[in-house]
């Protein structure tokens, strides 16, 4: 839809080749219709002034800021960039997600995402699981081990609860030696 029918009420008719937009009597625009499921179609033309079309530029920004609160917020974010099919979507969940911090803070946002990497959730629905759970206060800074963790199989690549928690110290001691606030 071009920028200025954004809010609008438009009437759409289609058929199985084409879309039709009308907005009262005037013909707004056509698309080719894509059968392919979930799949996204866009015309750079009916992108918003200054707007390039792509959301590769918001989805740098967004991991420029994550970098700036922690490493792992980054890695957690790159994770899913990669989990998801479609560059659109992939903003849309990383944006969710840095916004939690306003609900829970920044500290909470670091372990909810160590907790969410660890368990390879990739949702803004299930890291507001994690957090509304407390599932993350073993990723918490001075959280204590309390001999209750479940049996994690051997394997190289599952790096556990403790890999977290040890990069969380880290980080921390990094932002607090480069002046990062948290």
């Amino acid at each position: 839809m071009p920028v200025q029918y954004v809010g609008k009420r438009v009437e759409l008719v289609y058929d199985t080749d084409t879309i039709d937009i009308f907005h009262g009597f005037t013909h707004v625009a056509t698309h080719h219709r894509n059968d392919t499921p979930y799949e996204y179609t866009t015309k750079p033309s009916h992108n918003l002034p200054g707007r390039k079309g792509s959301c590769e530029s918001d989805i740098a920004e967004l991991l420029s800021r994550a970098a700036q609160i922690d490493n792992i917020v980054l890695h957690y974010l790159r994770a899913v960039i990669e989990d998801r099919r479609y560059p659109e979507l992939a903003f849309r969940v990383c944006r969710g997600i840095m916004k939690l911090e306003k609900k829970y803070g920044l500290e909470r946002l670091v372990s909810g995402c160590a907790a969410a990497m660890d368990a390879r959730l990739y949702s803004v629905s299930d890291m507001v699981d994690i957090l509304e759970s407390g599932a993350d206060a073993d990723y918490l800074p001075g959280a204590d081990a309390d001999g209750n963790d479940r049996q994690t199989p051997s394997h190289r690549n599952i790096r556990g609860k403790e890999y977290f928690a040890a990069s969380i110290k880290l980080s921390a001691n990094n932002n607090e030696q480069h002046g990062n606030e948290q």
